[in-house]
């Protein structure tokens, strides 16, 4: 069974389109389990609690980037493969292609090192396919209700850069990604993702 994945940037609209995505999923018949990075594991929520926090300071890329993948690591080993196993649908907001926008594309990190990192750290699984909600950066921080995070608070340069990143990431693989407009009302988004997954 597939593994979908959702990228972008916090605002651009990937967690109102999971319930939609999941249910859709089931009426075909399919068991689907939702995953979150980093988190799916008691490991990545405790890490993501750090990660995310304000008061954790600055963190140089490199000490986010493997933290994520250490998260990532055990979520795959733990949770993803043996569903995959099972014969289920995984539906996962977040993989390592924002590992590669956050901590490489915009914050300095080698790019290919971190592709490197991570895929040995997952055992080369790639996702059958991945939804990039794609938004500008003062768009998306506008949407957000709550304090800003730890990567939100590095503010709009910052964020552009991580779209830079998704985007030539998704050009690199144009046929695992499909780039959909998360300025769309969210009934039009929801749709676009149902679509590009079915």
């Amino acid at each position: 069974m597939p593994l979908l994945v959702l990228e972008g940037m916090d605002g651009a609209g990937k967690s109102g389109c999971v319930p939609v995505l999941r249910a859709c999923l089931e009426a075909r018949g399919e068991q689907v389990v939702c995953l979150r990075e980093p988190g799916g594991t008691v490991f990545g929520e405790k890490l993501r609690t750090v990660l995310i926090d304000p008061a954790s300071g600055a963190l140089n890329a490199w000490t986010e980037a493997c933290l994520f993948t250490a998260a990532r690591s055990e979520l795959v080993q733990t949770v993803i493969r043996p569903a995959l196993a099972r014969g289920e649908t995984v539906l996962l907001d977040r993989w390592w292609y924002s590992t590669l926008a956050y901590q490489g594309y915009a914050g300095g990190a080698d790019v290919e090192a971190l592709r490197a990192m991570n895929l040995a750290a997952t055992g080369a699984l790639l996702p059958d396919r991945v939804l990039l909600f794609d938004l500008n950066p003062q768009t998306a921080l506008g949407r957000i209700q709550r304090q800003h995070d730890r990567m939100e608070a590095k503010g709009v340069a910052f964020l552009q850069a991580v779209r830079d990143g998704y985007l030539r990431e998704a050009a690199r693989d144009p046929a695992r990604f499909r780039v959909l407009d998360a300025t769309l009302p969210p009934a039009l988004l929801a749709r676009a993702a149902v679509q590009a997954v079915l």
